[in-house]
């Protein structure tokens, strides 16, 4: 009779979690291959060959300085925390942030929260709890932008058309709701102390569920950090200010790219196709189980520029380089990132 040790057992476990995503990667692949050769491959090549590359060009120059914007904005989270930490520091955690995205499960849930945080404990010995709270509180200043941008996007779509559907009107009120309401109500909710408590129990219940030890007396100690470093980055009006300039700029910059890439191929463009082709494919990313929302990106993004009127050949054009930019080339990127930190990291330890 052979015997698993604990080590192997959690080897195993983790074998098999980490080949879970990649058998669905793999088939998603194959679907959308398939699905393209239903499509003119011939019209595609073509297409991606008369491309203005030089407008192309811009467009990675844009996706690639935008990290910068990015890194600035998280640095004055951790500014208001008391934390002075470089832009050299956090540029390449950014984009070793962006590696991990791409390669777990529900878009930007491993890089944001966790893995940034990490990175930033590792390299500039700054503490998790801390990184974690920039890094929610920095989050929810995209939150306005997102809805204003994707309520115009609809309303001006509404406008294009002669009757408008009653899904796009309730979408519309309802995005229009959430831009109102939802980040006072973070605001308000970090600002209480049961937040603490509520939120303390909830793990407590989920780490109890999956047989794991938990102390609700340090995990109250933790998620109150968490809630008064938030709640000092949400509080100093300055910053937040800035904050929500660079959520702006970063979503202009996003804006500009994808309008480079559509001019690029010759797509008429409009606002409206813009603003949707910017945070529809990006919320469709939050779908669970799709390592840096692989499928359901692409499959939004051709859907919006066709609701518009592209073909679907040129859609699936303006994709595939959209997707060139922000999966793959972030993807090779974020690897040299990570490599490079880990051996900073290694070289510190």
């Amino acid at each position: 009779m052979v015997f698993m040790t604990k080590e192997s057992q959690e080897v195993s476990v983790n074998l098999r979690r980490t080949l879970i995503p990649i058998f669905i990667v793999t088939a998603i692949i194959i679907i959308a291959v398939v699905l393209l050769l239903q499509e003119n491959i011939g019209g595609i090549v073509t297409a991606l060959q008369n491309a203005n590359y030089l407008f192309i060009l811009l467009a990675f120059i844009i996706y690639f300085s935008s990290a910068f914007f990015w890194a600035a904005r998280w640095r004055i989270g951790l500014f208001a925390l008391g934390k002075n930490a470089s832009m050299r520091n956090l540029f390449p955690i950014i984009w070793g942030s962006m590696f991990i995205n791409n390669m777990t499960p529900l878009n930007r849930a491993g890089g944001d929260p966790i893995g940034r945080p990490y990175l930033l404990k590792k390299t500039s010995g700054i503490r998790f709890r801390m990184g974690f709270a920039s890094v929610v509180a920095e989050q929810l200043f995209q939150i306005p932008v997102v809805l204003f941008l994707l309520a115009m996007g609809l309303i001006l779509r509404v406008q294009m058309t002669a009757n408008p559907g009653l899904v796009s009107i309730a979408t519309v009120v309802i995005s229009l709701s959430l831009a109102i309401v939802l980040v006072p109500f973070f605001i308000l909710l970090f600002g209480k102390k049961e937040f603490s408590s509520k939120i303390t129990g909830f793990l407590t219940k989920i780490l109890k569920f999956f047989r794991r030890e938990a102390d609700p007396t340090k995990i109250l100690k933790t998620v109150e950090d968490f809630r008064v470093s938030a709640r000092k980055i949400i509080n100093s009006k300055h910053n937040a200010a800035w904050m929500m300039g660079f959520s702006a700029a970063l979503w202009i910059l996003d804006l500009v790219r994808i309008s480079l890439i559509l001019y690029a191929l010759g797509i008429n463009i409009s606002l409206p196709m813009l603003f949707l082709a910017s945070t529809l494919p990006q919320i469709a990313g939050l779908v669970p189980l799709l390592p840096g929302g692989i499928g359901a990106v692409e499959v939004t993004m051709v859907s919006v520029f066709m609701w518009f009127g592209v073909s679907p050949v040129l859609a699936l054009s303006a994709t595939l380089i959209e997707r060139s930019m922000s999966f793959v080339f972030s993807t090779l990127i974020g690897a040299g990132a990570l490599s490079y930190l880990g051996i900073k990291i290694w070289t510190k330890s």
